[in-house]
């Protein structure tokens, strides 16, 4: 029994330290095995907007399940962005390094320099990568000038701002095209769009793999010793 549990446990493990989730504002949704792909697997806009501020600090919260490495959250101002073309422009937020655990940044839309305006639809896509392949997660907005986000959802440690946040690497990115990030003034940063594989979601579906059989085999050699215990 106890070496069942053991077996069950690290099977488990690595499904919850393999991912993040989005946590505000409102993701299209989550599906772990999905994450991957491009906007995390769900290709239509959300049926309901996520109202966000035009202008001010306005909070992103994320929790992460294992060490994020580096962050980069992208912003597109399609109304139905299917592929990463749509996100090439600008950057919400440039790349950072991200912690473990509940962490959190803040976007001002407004020092973008897009041009937005009161009712404009955008999507931001958050992009993670640990190590092992970059993650996705989208959610769409819509950008309201007297909006004011709830009070419990804030940001008072804002971790790209940290002293040690700057990434020393962009990854490379994208299902369809990749895009080169380069720092720019106000926050803002261009993307230089290329063409591009999906090596990247590729390469970590297979760590995930080798990392699950790594796991599996620990666990068979614990259920082993426990039947050859009793």
């Amino acid at each position: 029994m106890f070496a069942s549990q053991i077996l069950a446990s690290l099977l488990l493990a690595p499904l919850a330290l393999a991912h993040y989730t989005l946590e505000y504002p409102t993701a299209r949704g989550f599906i772990d095995e999905e994450e991957v792909n491009f906007c995390g697997g769900f290709a239509q806009p959300s049926s309901t907007r996520t109202s966000f501020p035009l202008s001010g600090n306005a909070p992103v919260r994320w929790d992460s399940h294992h060490a994020i490495g580096t962050v980069g959250i992208y912003i597109s101002t399609s109304t139905n962005p299917s592929n990463w073309s749509d996100f090439s422009t600008t950057m919400a937020k440039s790349w950072f390094t991200g912690p473990n655990g509940a962490a959190c940044t803040n976007i001002d839309m407004s020092k973008l320099n897009m041009n937005l305006t009161n009712g404009s639809l955008v999507t931001i896509q958050m992009v993670a990568n640990g190590g092992d392949g970059n993650l996705y997660q989208c959610s769409d907005l819509i950008l309201l000038s007297d909006y004011t986000v709830p009070s419990n959802e804030t940001c008072a440690t804002d971790v790209a701002l940290a002293a040690n946040a700057t990434a020393t690497a962009t990854p490379s990115l994208g299902q369809s095209a990749s895009a080169k990030a380069s720092s720019t003034s106000g926050g803002a940063t261009s993307a230089v769009a290329s063409a591009s594989s999906s090596a990247a979601a590729s390469a970590g579906q297979k760590v995930g793999v080798a990392s699950m059989g790594a796991w599996v085999g620990m666990g068979l050699a614990l259920v082993g010793a426990g039947v050859a215990v009793l």
